[in-house]
């Protein structure tokens, strides 16, 4: 019975760091997909008021990108 406990004690410890390993992954690629996403998915193209091409952030894209990274994220099951 002692040496079913070791084996059931060392299984948990495994899964438990499995889970913090995903979810610190997780977190980095939530980081580094926010960081292309600010340099690239937010810029738009726009014209100034003398009619020249210039880009400009669009928050409004911005958002609803980061909204739905962050609920898939949330939603992502570990079991």
């Amino acid at each position: 019975m002692d040496l079913e406990h070791h084996y059931r004690h060392k299984q948990h410890a495994f899964d438990a760091f499995c889970k913090s390993t995903i979810r610190n992954e997780s977190a980095n690629a939530f980081r580094q997909v926010r960081v292309q996403q600010d340099r690239f998915v937010s810029l738009r193209r726009g014209y100034d008021q003398n009619g020249n091409p210039c880009l400009a952030v669009d928050e409004e894209i911005r958002r609803r990108i980061e909204t739905k990274l962050i609920v898939a994220i949330l939603s992502f099951d570990l079991n």
